[in-house]
């Protein structure tokens, strides 16, 4: 099925209190991360082999971790602070979002992708269950003759977790809806989300 869209990414803190091994995450203070344009994904794999009479006999290839990359419209102030574990310091009328020497928090993160497969579409929730951001820098440039649209691209680790009893690590949950509209609700509840009054 060929992917043809992809919107609302959403993003949460992990609730430290609910790390617990074979249970669900929870998480809090949820918020639109960014306006979305980008998200690719790529997990690294143990790739052990056992050899047995003279060939392959076993393969181990389970995922360990993985990379994600965000590419948004733009990462407000806000986002940045809560994603990126930013220092919020208000002077006055001033607020200053202050890069330290903080690590990231861990985060879930959620965005909708589009589909069609037959003519139809289809919606899938994708929920990545823990992950950290990392700040890797700033560009910018100035504005020419033309406009040239500048985007910003988050990158994080992906982290596998043990939500149930059945001993398995969960990276990412998909799931797939019928609209658009039940994939971005099944999105906010996970996140804990509440869209602002229209």
């Amino acid at each position: 099925m060929p992917k043809v869209g992809m919107r609302h990414v959403v993003a949460a803190l992990v609730d430290t209190a609910s790390e617990i091994a074979g249970q669900a995450l929870t998480y809090k203070d949820a918020l639109i991360a960014t306006r979305a344009v980008a998200a690719d994904i790529t997990y690294d794999r143990s790739e052990n082999k056992y050899y047995a009479d003279d060939s392959l006999a076993e393969s181990d290839n389970a995922a360990t971790s993985g990379t994600i990359s965000i590419t948004g419209s733009e990462f407000l102030p806000e986002a940045r602070a809560a994603l990126f574990g930013l220092k919020v310091i208000e002077e006055g009328n001033v607020k200053i979002y202050r890069t330290t020497s903080e690590p990231s928090p861990y985060i879930g993160l959620g965005y909708m992708t589009t589909l069609i497969y037959k003519g139809k579409y289809k919606y899938f929730a994708n929920w990545i269950h823990k992950m950290q951001f990392a700040l890797s820098g700033e560009n910018a440039r100035t504005k020419g003759e033309t406009i040239e649209w500048q985007d910003e691209t988050a990158t994080g680790s992906i982290m596998g977790v043990s939500i149930d009893n059945t001993g398995a690590i969960a990276f990412m949950d998909q799931v797939e809806f019928d609209t658009a509209g039940k994939a971005i609700e099944w999105l906010n509840t996970k996140a804990g989300y509440t869209p602002p009054a229209a």
